[in-house]
């Protein structure tokens, strides 16, 4: 969800990334068999300020079952010792192991851990199987009831249809980046000339050579259908200010991205009790002025309901 339909409005890829991260780590690898250097190889090349970055973990993951070959205890260990997405990168490790070949897991990780499958009390409305080893199983046979189809983008009872997301965005100078952080200061947020755009999801990167002016405003309209004790998230790079419904509720100088709404960074959010209905979210962030790429990822939870997004919110008429 991360590419923009819009024409005059560039796309940064990313995809070719994952695949350029797999391909180093395998040479590295066999260049040097030393997973410290390679680590280090990765973190230089693919590093990246979000943790749970998937390229940087995903070639953790891959050489972690390079180092391992085949040993379980030492596979899951290289990735944990890689540092960064450590629970993810070290569970996937030893998933994929236990499928490739479960009789390679030692008795002194299975004695721990026991042979039951034990859900979070937060997953509700499946039947699962009893044991490890028939959740395996069915793991396994998905590829003979997918049959190398590609996966369904939506199902009427879950995921909308229509992922995209509409907006407008615009323009315009403002005095309100030069002058810094000002205590009280009123940002009187008055609209630039605005132009609808779609863009095709939540995460959305942009060519900033498109905009001419000091700051770039964007707005979203989005629609609950009951009360909400909502986390508007508004996660970028840039220097900010984001209005709720015309009030200005938070903004920051720059900064990291994570947009997780349970971890969120300081100042890219605000926990707020919000009715039923329609409700407006506009941000201006200053035109970067040295890299080209200008991106946010943008997104409304539920603090009620363990911080899940809400979905299907953005109003398309």
């Amino acid at each position: 969800m991360h590419r923009v339909i819009e024409i005059g409005f560039e796309h940064i890829p990313e995809d070719s990334q994952l695949r350029s991260a797999i391909e180093d780590t395998q040479r590295w690898f066999l260049a040097s068999g030393d997973w410290r250097q390679v680590r280090t190889k990765i973190l230089q090349r693919y590093g990246h300020e979000n943790f749970t970055n998937v390229i940087e973990n995903l070639a953790f993951v891959f050489l972690a079952l390079l180092d391992g070959n085949g040993d379980f205890g030492r596979s899951i260990c290289t990735a944990a010792n890689c540092g960064k997405d450590t629970d993810c990168t070290a569970a996937t490790v030893g998933a994929l192991l236990g499928i490739m070949n479960p009789s390679a897991i030692g008795e002194e990780w299975l004695r721990p851990i026991g042979r039951n499958l034990v859900l979070s009390q937060e997953i509700t409305g499946i039947t699962p199987p009893d044991s490890l080893d028939a959740f395996t199983e069915m793991v396994i046979d998905l590829r003979e009831r997918i049959n190398g189809e590609p996966p369904v983008r939506a199902i009427a009872h879950s995921l909308p249809k229509d992922m995209s997301v509409p907006a407008r965005i615009g323009c315009v100078d403002v005095d309100w980046f030069g002058h810094g952080w000002q205590t009280g200061k009123d940002y009187g947020l008055v609209m630039p000339s605005m132009k609808a755009i779609r863009f095709s999801g939540t995460h959305v990167s942009l060519d900033s050579s498109n905009f001419d002016k000091e700051a770039v405003v964007v707005e979203f309209s989005f629609r609950l259908e009951r009360p909400t004790h909502a986390r508007v998230v508004f996660n970028t790079h840039e220097n900010c200010r984001v209005f709720l419904n015309g009030e200005y509720v938070f903004g920051r100088e720059c900064g990291r991205m994570a947009p997780s709404p349970h971890r969120v960074p300081n100042n890219q959010s605000i926990d707020v009790q919000l009715g039923a209905g329609k409700h407006t979210l506009v941000a201006i962030l200053k035109t970067p002025e040295f890299s080209k790429l200008i991106e946010w990822v943008v997104g409304v939870s539920d603090c009620d309901d363990n911080d899940q997004w809400v979905p299907d919110i953005w109003m398309r008429e």
